[in-house]
């Protein structure tokens, strides 16, 4: 039941949090100061893309699977 609650939990932040971040400028406005909690924690394990072929750190990609998007999503459809 824990796990389940804290997947939920996890993944509905990071979804809530992509609806928010607002990456316009990112070192007068960092994640931090946006009052962001999930998503430095998933860019410092190595997720930097979005589904959009967006990334964090200025570059286009491929459509990933392990996205931002991706990962929210697996945490919410793992927890049963």
């Amino acid at each position: 039941m824990h796990t389940a609650l804290v997947a939920g939990w996890a993944g509905s932040m990071a979804l809530y949090e992509l609806a928010v971040f607002d990456p316009s400028d990112p070192v007068l406005d960092p994640m931090w100061r946006q009052g962001m909690f999930v998503i430095p924690f998933m860019t410092h394990l190595g997720i930097t893309n979005l589904w959009g072929g967006w990334s964090i750190t200025g570059g286009t990609t491929p459509n990933p699977i392990w996205s931002y998007e991706g990962v929210a999503g697996a945490h919410i459809f793992s927890k049963k």
